[in-house]
C-alpha cells in the first residue's frame, strides 16, 4: 500500500495511479468532473442543433442556416478546449468553429459540516461561433441565445437524453457536482477578435458555479469489484468505572445508532 491521502474529492480519488489515466491526460484523474460537463454540453447542442451528434441532419435546423456560410459542414460544436479562449491560444492551437470552451476560475473552500469539506468554484463557458461576416452572423447568430437556453435546460434536468442515455449527471449521488447552476451570461463579439477590423468573433459567455464535496475512499477490493467504506452510522461503546484499585467493567453501554422498533414498541436484534 503506498502513502497517500486515500480520500475524494468531488470526482478526484486519491491515490491516483498510471492505470487510471486516461488519453495520456492528466485532466481524467485529476478532474473528471470537467471531461464529464463538456461532453454533455457538446452533446446535448449538436442533439438539439442538428439532430446528430456526429452528422447534421436535413431535417435539423442547423442544416437550413449554414449552407454557404464559413460554418457549412460543421457542427454546431466542432471542437472543445479546457482553456479560456484569448488570442494566443487561438492563433497556437489549431481549433476549428463553433467551439466550446469550459474552464475554471475562482474558488472558495470551507467546511459543510464538521465532517464535510467544500469546494464552491466558479467557472467560465463559452460557445464562440467563431469569425463571421456580417451576412453570416445574421444567419447563424441565433445559435447563441439557443445554446444558452439548452445548457440552463440541460442543467435543469441533470443531463441530456442523447447523453449516457439520459443519466443524471448532477446531485447527490450523481456525477462529480453536488450543485451546478449558471450565475450569469453575455452575448456579443469577443475581445480576443478583431474588433472594427473585419470579421468578429461572436460568442456567448456564462458563468457556472458548482460545489464539490469530500467523501469516503473508495478502492477495489481485489477481485474487480468496488469496495466503499458506508457513512458512519453509529458506534457502540462500553465504559468501566472505578479507580486506581479496582474497575467495575461494562457499567456503561452506549448506543449512537438508530435503534429500529417494530409495530410493537419491542426493539427489533
Amino acid at each position: 500500500m503506498i502513502d497517500s491521502l486515500y480520500s475524494n474529492f468531488g470526482g478526484v480519488s486519491f491515490p491516483i495511479t498510471s492505470s487510471d489515466v486516461q488519453n495520456t491526460n492528466l485532466f481524467s484523474v485529476t478532474d473528471p468532473g470537467r471531461d464529464n460537463m463538456i461532453a454533455l454540453f457538446k452533446a446535448a447542442i449538436n442533439m438539439e442543433l442538428a439532430q446528430s451528434l456526429t452528422v447534421i441532419e436535413p431535417t435539423s435546423a442547423w442544416s437550413v442556416v449554414t449552407p454557404s456560410t464559413r460554418l457549412s459542414g460543421a457542427m454546431p460544436v466542432s471542437d472543445t478546449t479546457y482553456d479560456p479562449p484569448r488570442r494566443s491560444v487561438l492563433r497556437e492551437t489549431k481549433l476549428t468553429y463553433p467551439l466550446l470552451a469550459l474552464y475554471r476560475t475562482a474558488a472558495t473552500h470551507d467546511e459543510l459540516t464538521l465532517g464535510r469539506e467544500r469546494i464552491t468554484q466558479t467557472w467560465g463557458f463559452d460557445y464562440i461561433l467563431g469569425p463571421l461576416s456580417v451576412a453570416d452572423f445574421r444567419r447563424l447568430g441565433g445559435a447563441l441565445n439557443g445554446v444558452k437556453d439548452i445548457i440552463q435546460l440541460c442543467i435543469r434536468r441533470r443531463g441530456h437524453p442523447s447523453y449516457k442515455d439520459g443519466a443524471l449527471q448532477f446531485g447527490p449521488g450523481a456525477g462529480n457536482f453536488s450543485t451546478v447552476q449558471i450565475t450569469q451570461s453575455s452575448e456579443g463579439p469577443a475581445n480576443y477578435g478583431q474588433e472594427n477590423e473585419g470579421m468578429e468573433f461572436h460568442a456567448l459567455h456564462m458563468d457556472l458555479k458548482t460545489t464539490e464535496l469530500d467523501s469516503a475512499y473508495s478502492s477495489d477490493s481485489g477481485d474487480g469489484s468496488p469496495l466503499t467504506i458506508p457513512d458512519f452510522e453509529g458506534s457502540s461503546i462500553v465504559l468501566g468505572v472505578g479507580g486506581e484499585d479496582e474497575v467495575l467493567p461494562e457499567v456503561v453501554d452506549a448506543l449512537t445508532e438508530v435503534v429500529l422498533v417494530s409495530n410493537h414498541g419491542i426493539p427489533e436484534p
